[in-house]
């Protein structure tokens, strides 16, 4: 148990490490606030939403999140579209400047994020992000993802080989019994 505890304790130290590298790398360039990148992801990706519900989702309070949402929309990068389901909270939605920026990040991203994959096998970076999943299901009081069954590795058939044929030789003396047989 000792050593399992140990081993939590270097993973948690590597995901924080990895965590800021990753925020670093992800902001170089970009004149997004901190958080800023994750808000206009989560916009474009789920469509328009309140600040308790990006909120939530982010882990952030609501107060910071409402924070965040206000620079962006003064920045024009997001903006405030009325909700009928709720007249005191408005939807926070993306708007084309605020595309822009976000393909244009996103972008600069993949060219990072495929030297990460190159750098990893695909299994482990499976196996990675199923534990990492797991544990947060723990933090998060929530039930544990399963882990889905292995994928056979494809199996490929291969084409019976064909025996070779004989060569035939023209026979230039036919009483004789060929050198082979000898």
């Amino acid at each position: 148990m000792a050593s399992n505890r140990a081993n939590i304790d270097n993973l948690l130290k590597e995901i924080m490490i990895l965590a800021h590298r990753l925020k670093v790398m992800g902001r170089k360039g970009s004149p997004l606030p901190s958080g800023g990148s994750d808000m206009l992801r989560t916009l474009a990706d789920g469509g328009s939403q309140t600040v308790p519900q990006l909120a939530r989702d982010s882990g952030l309070s609501r107060q910071a999140m409402q924070t965040l949402a206000n620079k962006l929309v003064k920045s024009g990068w997001v903006r405030w579209q009325e909700n009928p389901a709720h007249r005191r909270s408005p939807l926070a939605m993306l708007t084309p400047r605020g595309t822009a920026l976000l393909e244009a990040s996103r972008s600069q991203q993949a060219k990072w994020q495929s030297r990460l994959a190159k750098g990893v096998d695909e299994a482990e970076l499976l196996h990675a992000s199923e534990a990492l999943s797991r544990l947060r299901a723990l933090l998060e009081n929530r039930p544990i993802p399963a882990i889905p069954p292995p994928t056979p590795p494809k199996v490929t058939r291969e084409k019976p080989l064909k025996p070779p044929t004989p060569k035939t030789e023209p026979v230039e003396n036919e009483g004789e019994l060929p050198v082979n047989l000898l």
